[in-house]
């Protein structure tokens, strides 16, 4: 789809490799500059060992369908490579958080070619106060409030175990470069500089919260496994305790007579004060999850989801690690793929997020650190040269 784009990314990790991985498995030629010791993903674990070698399963996935060349940051001659290798290799679009790292500014490339755009990703944006401060994924959730949500209302927030914020911010990098594309081609053959702060990113995440706070001046409260009500506030509990595992389930005030009547089979829960009211499941919190979990607790997971399920109740199963690699839809979707790592091993990964007219996006493997340093020879390089004088690995 996105053949005829050709890439260059400088960034670490996980923003801006994300990006430019969803742009390479769409078929955009991603050019990877790393320094000579690699991007950090790669010392990330869990190692995958093989042929004398570990290699990270998380810079695997990261890094698919990309070209990997190296330079260093620390040589005198790395801006002057780098822009001759955006201007000979006909580059469309750079994907950064690292530029200044090579002594090049972001904003100040894109100006001095009109074709190109550069999108640059960083933890508060180039701009305003807090521009040189540093923005890691965890900064970035804690200022956008995303933290301040998470956990129960009387406990310290809570962080997500995965790194959304870097995620997110990937995900709309990729997009912005996109649409600045898509303006350069259809509109005015001129290229743009984005700007993405994960921090902003993580903020546009947060639903209705901050609108729905501007306009009453009252803050939600955090509602530990609960969703929030219809007034923001700590709703039923989402969260129960089965046999052999959990599953979430929303059972919503509309729901409840026909949860306790078709489901619990206790009909006179219905009439029980404790119960009658959304207001008073509220307050009895304690005694409705004990009531639910003296059911779901004599019974399997997916009997229940299977039983929620068919009557009305939206359920689902809190999957293992296992339980997700085996799971027969995401087998019959193909969602998985098999990548194979530098070493030669193999290991499953997610496929593409959307799938196009059916099928899965193709990935390619992602590459050995300076696979591809045959690039400066079409920049009319001497590689043992560069690599002697410690330019490249």
């Amino acid at each position: 789809m996105l053949e005829h784009y050709t890439v260059l990314e400088v960034g670490d990790y996980v923003a801006v490799p994300y990006a430019g991985k969803l742009l390479g498995d769409c078929g955009a030629d991603v050019i990877k500059v790393e320094p000579p010791d690699g991007d950090s993903a790669r010392r990330v674990p869990p190692f995958v060992d093989g042929d004398g070698r570990s290699e990270s399963a998380s810079f695997g996935y990261l890094n698919t369908s990309k070209r990997s060349v190296t330079l260093s940051p620390s040589s005198d001659r790395a801006p002057e490579l780098l822009e001759d290798a955006i201007e000979t290799l006909e580059i469309d679009l750079v994907l950064e958080s690292r530029l200044d790292d090579y002594g090049i500014d972001g904003r100040t490339l894109q100006e001095r070619d009109d074709g190109l755009t550069v999108v640059s990703v960083s933890g508060f944006g180039s701009d305003g106060p807090f521009a040189e401060f540093s923005g890691p994924e965890i900064v970035a959730m804690a200022e956008s409030g995303q933290m301040n949500k998470m956990g129960y209302p009387d406990e310290p927030p809570l962080r997500p175990r995965v790194k959304s914020a870097d995620f997110w911010a990937g995900q709309h990098a990729a997009i912005g470069g996109l649409a600045a594309l898509l303006v350069r081609d259809l509109q005015n053959g001129c290229g743009q500089y984005v700007d993405v702060a994960a921090r902003d990113v993580a903020i546009t995440y947060m639903e209705g919260f901050l609108a729905g706070y501007s306009w009453s001046g009252e803050p939600t409260e955090r509602t530990g496994l609960g969703y929030p009500d219809q007034d923001g506030q700590p709703g039923l509990p989402a969260l129960y305790e089965a046999a052999d595992g959990y599953v979430s389930a929303a059972v919503s005030d509309a729901r409840w007579d026909a949860f306790c009547e078709d489901v619990l089979e206790r009909p006179e829960l219905t009439e029980d004060d404790r119960f009658a009211t959304p207001e008073a499941r509220l307050e009895n919190l304690p005694a409705m999850r004990e009531v639910v979990e003296s059911y779901t607790g004599q019974r399997g997971k997916w009997e229940l989801f299977e039983e929620f399920q068919d009557n009305g109740i939206p359920c689902g199963i809190v999957q293992t690690p296992t339980e997700l690699l085996e799971f027969e839809h995401l087998r019959e979707r193909g969602f998985w793929t098999d990548l194979e790592l530098p070493n030669g091993e193999t290991v499953t990964v997610p496929g593409s997020p959307f799938r196009v007219d059916g099928s899965q996006l193709p990935m390619d493997a992602p590459p050995a650190l300076g696979e591809d340093n045959d690039l400066y020879d079409e920049l009319g390089l001497d590689r043992d040269r560069l690599a002697a004088s410690g330019v490249i690995r």
